[in-house]
């Protein structure tokens, strides 16, 4: 990875005004891609819920048993 990578959060909270489900006002956090991004917990700043990246969600798929498949964003959720 280069040194300006970086890698996006998202809040994935169903209620919450900024989160993907919120299609016109979804929030993207990025930050850079470093081990203390991704060994930190990150919330959001609206719902205080925890926020998920692609990666949380590729290492989760990674580690089950079954692949998820079509029910990517219900696992995400869960992570």
């Amino acid at each position: 990875m280069k040194a300006n990578d970086q890698i996006s959060y998202y809040c994935f909270t169903k209620t919450c005004p900024v989160s993907v489900y919120a299609c016109d006002s979804v929030e993207v956090v990025d930050l850079p891609f470093t081990e203390e991004t991704l060994t930190t917990e990150h919330r959001c700043e609206f719902c205080n819920h925890r926020l998920v990246s692609a990666v949380d969600i590729e290492l989760k798929q990674a580690m089950a048993k079954k692949p998820v498949g079509s029910r990517l964003i219900k696992y995400a959720v869960k992570v």
